[in-house]
């Protein structure tokens, strides 16, 4: 079968005879790690490989296994925030060639707002 996580518990001098070092294992998790880049996350409290950082979004350790599908999250946000400020600048721009273009003078302001009335005082 497979064995248990504490393997201290079979032999009593098992974590003093493997190394030296303590990076090799961990207190947490009472595992030995099989390489130099597993690192121990206190959030998650997990030991992760080739550990990057927690993040807070996914609520996910960022690691070995999943760090292409982090970069793809984050990618598709930055598309996401840059297609919506271009529909942003479309619209108010659509907006404003229906306006006659004027935004800066008070005609288009006052007339938008008697429009804004109308629509208003319609509805209720």
């Amino acid at each position: 079968g497979i064995p248990d996580r504490n393997l201290s518990k079979y032999d009593p001098n098992y974590l003093s005879r493997i190394v030296n070092d303590r990076k090799k294992f961990c207190k947490i998790c009472n595992i030995v790690k099989k390489g130099d880049e597993i690192e121990h996350c206190e959030d998650c409290d997990v030991c992760v490989e080739e550990y990057d950082h927690h993040c807070p979004w996914t609520g996910k350790c960022i690691g070995k296994r999943n760090k292409p599908f982090f970069v793809c999250f984050v990618g598709s946000i930055m598309v996401m925030i840059i297609y919506m400020m271009v529909a942003s600048i479309v619209c108010w721009h659509i907006l404003e060639m229906k306006e006659g273009g004027n935004s800066k003078g008070r005609t288009s302001r006052v007339g938008s707002r008697s429009r804004h009335k109308q629509i208003l005082s319609s509805t209720g």
